[in-house]
């Protein structure tokens, strides 16, 4: 209960308490931070209920903006699991990324506004947009994803704004070190090995499997590309991960791809649109149509994904590799990967 913010218990006769104002003057600037973020928390999940969400729909809603995975039914949490998307469900990069973006989209906007723009000209809005980053990880309990991800968008963002090389694997390894320094227990961790090795392997991998379609035709075709992207990225992530999924899990999905065209996409729209829900808390009105938008996408993304799970051969269970061919596993890819670089370099040679 400690770990909750609950210090002890005890019952008052209802006619013995009434509720009064409450002074929080004598509270630090962080405590007093705190209590507000909290409230923001609570008002955040009033109007998910106000605008009339559906019970699972706002359960994956809360998940996937607020890092709360409590509400979600078995059913529903086996459906993104058979079908090779439960990691949408997780707060992660990916959902942090997209925040960041939005963040960044806000103050960019600064340019064209007089005494707004020195913000974007030294670069006072980056510094802004990672305060801001890091009191979103504060509202969601600092849940170790978020903490992971945070912490690599703030190194990506300081080695930027010193001009200093941007390679993603050296941030990759940063990142890595700083956690494993403040708690070296992490390393045991099946989230941070999962999420390390699905960066790695996306930056290891995801530019060859790229380079497979004709350079050209992904110039001229924005849609082309886009879906091409998709698909080596989440074919890249699957690679580092599938081991070690089916090594914790015993179960590999055999319809990650088709699910991740449907949850990426959607995630993206999801965040924005609940982004968009809270800052119109002043028009709720207009919050009750972009309550029904939100109802429509999410139940969309989890009818999509319950199809998928029930699909012939959604997955492959009971799999359970022992930690040697975990192992063999891992030297198989490091080797597909050295001979890939080799080959590419002696094709650029010639």
């Amino acid at each position: 209960l400690h770990l909750h913010g609950i210090s002890a218990e005890t019952f008052i006769f209802y006619r013995n308490w009434k509720k009064t104002a409450v002074n929080l003057s004598f509270l630090s600037i962080a405590d007093r931070t705190l209590i507000e973020l909290k409230r923001a928390k609570q008002q955040w999940l009033r109007t998910y209920a106000r605008v009339g969400l559906e019970e699972q729909t706002a359960a994956v809603t809360i998940a996937m903006t607020l890092g709360n995975k409590q509400l979600i039914s078995k059913d529903v949490k086996d459906d993104y699991s058979v079908s090779g998307a439960s990691h949408i469900l997780a707060l992660s990069g990916l959902h942090l990324g997209i925040i960041y973006v939005i963040f960044l989209f806000g103050f960019n906007l600064c340019k064209g506004i007089p005494h707004l723009n020195v913000l974007v000209r030294y670069h006072i809005s980056d510094l802004l947009v990672l305060l801001l980053i890091w009191l979103y990880a504060l509202l969601v309990d600092f849940s170790p994803s978020v903490l992971r991800s945070a912490t690599m968008i703030t190194v990506y963002s300081v080695v930027r704004l010193l001009n200093r090389d941007r390679s993603s694997l050296n941030t990759l390894a940063l990142t890595a070190i700083i956690l494993l320094v403040l708690h070296p227990q992490n390393l045991w961790d099946v989230g941070f090995q999962l999420s390390f090795m699905a960066v790695l392997s996306i930056i290891l991998f995801a530019p060859t499997l790229y380079g497979l379609f004709s350079y050209e035709q992904l110039q001229h075709h924005w849609l082309l590309r886009w879906i091409w992207t998709l698909i080596t990225v989440s074919v890249a992530a699957q690679l580092g991960t599938a081991p070690l999924v089916a090594y914790y899990f015993g179960r590999f999905s055999c319809y990650f791809l088709l699910s991740n065209f449907i949850v990426i996409p959607c995630a993206t729209i999801i965040l924005y649109t609940a982004v968009l829900l809270f800052v119109c808390f002043f028009m709720p009105v207009v919050q009750l149509f972009i309550g029904k938008a939100l109802q429509t996408i999410v139940g969309a993304m989890n009818s999509a994904l319950h199809s998928i799970a029930h699909l012939p051969g959604a997955s492959i269970e009971e799999l359970h590799p022992s930690i040697l061919q975990l192992f063999f596993c891992y030297i198989l890819l490091l080797c597909a990967y050295c001979l890939t670089t080799f080959f590419s370099k002696q094709a650029d040679l010639q």
